[in-house]
């Protein structure tokens, strides 16, 4: 986007350009003067709009006397604000089976930011790339309170489901704590430090109450290899409660080979 500024008046003029809403002089993106009998040319590339988001150009040009001259003969400045509308969209034809091409192809004039026309000097199957400008989020310009005043809806929503997640949050690791069962590695006792070969096992209960088991639980491993004398899984603290997840390392000398399946079982103790 190119913009050209002639300054032709007798006074200086004040050029700032934002993005969508003009909050203030520090919120432009470019704050520039033109001087009596100047002009100057604003290049706004295409990926800087991009990045800042936003779907208009916001102009707001003021005049401003010579401070030199006295101050019965300065005029009062003025302000005129201009908005201009942007998109970006490629005309594109299809070459070969997956090629797309924009040789030939041009957007029309009459194109807008919700209906686009091309114009192709060979006749091909062709489309169109509308690339829509993302909205920026700027949390600065969001917690003003003009914004807070016109968004309360939304803000309210956030809050609220903010604090149930917390509320819900302290629930579940309150529960975690009194079952003593925060997630951990439960090293067996009958493990051996010379053994090389390691397995972990997780064995996950039901939501439901009663799910759990007191019962003593015992693990056999089938590989292709060989396979696992039973393995009593226990620990110092209690396991296999109900909606508990249970994470035991189990060693053994060897390799098993590739694992066929499991067998799990218990006492009824």
């Amino acid at each position: 986007v190119i913009c050209n500024y002639a300054n032709t008046t007798n006074v200086g003029l004040k050029v700032l350009v934002h993005v969508n809403k003009p909050e203030n002089e520090d919120t432009s993106i470019i704050s520039t003067s033109v001087g009596n009998g100047a002009s100057k040319i604003l290049n706004l590339a295409r990926a800087d709009l991009l990045h800042l988001g936003g779907k208009e150009i916001v102009v707001t040009i003021t005049n401003y006397e010579d401070p030199s001259l006295p101050y019965e003969t300065q005029r009062p400045p003025t302000t005129r604000i201009y908005s201009i509308n942007y998109w970006f969209s490629t005309c594109l034809y299809r070459s070969g089976r997956s090629t797309w091409e924009t040789e030939g192809c041009r957007p029309d004039k009459e194109s807008t930011s919700e209906v686009g026309r091309c114009s192709c000097n060979h006749l091909t199957a062709f489309a169109i790339q509308h690339h829509l400008t993302p909205n920026r989020l700027l949390i600065g310009t969001l917690l003003t309170s003009r914004k807070l005043k016109e968004g309360y809806v939304i803000l309210t929503t956030v809050c609220v489901v903010s604090c149930l997640y917390l509320v819900l949050l302290i629930l579940v690791v309150r529960s975690h704590l009194e079952r003593g069962h925060l997630p951990s590695l439960i090293y067996l006792d009958d493990n051996y430090e010379r053994d090389r070969q390691s397995y972990v096992v997780k064995i996950v209960t039901g939501y439901h109450d009663n799910a759990g088991t007191t019962a003593n639980v015992s693990i056999k491993l089938f590989g292709k290899e060989r396979e696992s004398h039973p393995r009593l899984l226990r620990a110092s603290t209690p396991v296999f409660l109900s909606q508990s997840r249970d994470t035991f390392l189990l060693k053994y000398p060897t390799s098993l080979g590739k694992l066929h399946h499991v067998q799990v079982w218990h006492d009824n103790t």
